[in-house]
């Protein structure tokens, strides 16, 4: 009997690598560098003075009718749980519940430090789509797990 729903010809696909042949690109030493490089841009980006009064572009310009700054705050944050996960391995649900935790305490952070700088400016809408990257992340991870376990 076959199902009514089809897997889309995409899950078919295993995204598997070879980890023998590539273990040097692998080491924990590396992923901890690039996790750290990862946070540091994140830091940059929110203490930059990027904001202009002058250049509205981010805001004026809508993808799907999704502000593209909003979008970009999402973007941003979505390496978040991967990165994390191939950095620090969590085994345990509460681990991976301090993965997503961290994750909105980061986002929260890089958006609550613009409140107390003058020339950045706060927005609730922002943190909302940093915290939307994180969970947004985390299921494109769960989702790679799931179609690589299989």
């Amino acid at each position: 009997m076959s199902s009514v729903f089809k897997k889309p010809f995409w899950m078919n696909f295993k995204f598997k690598m070879n980890y023998e042949k590539y273990h040097y690109l692998f080491t924990a030493k590396r992923l901890r560098l690039l996790f750290g490089g990862y946070l540091f841009f994140l830091i940059l980006m929110a203490l930059l003075p990027i904001n202009s009064t002058t250049n509205t572009t981010l805001t004026d310009v809508f993808v799907i009718n999704i502000r593209l700054d909003h979008l970009l705050h999402a973007t941003l944050f979505i390496p978040w749980a991967f990165l994390y996960i191939v950095t620090f391995r969590p085994v345990k649900w509460d681990e991976k519940l301090l993965l997503v935790i961290y994750g909105l305490l980061m986002a929260s952070a890089t958006e609550g430090v613009q409140y107390f700088l003058t020339y950045r400016s706060y927005n609730i809408n922002d943190m909302i789509a940093n915290w939307t990257g994180v969970v947004v992340g985390m299921g494109l991870v769960v989702g790679w797990r799931k179609v690589n376990s299989e």
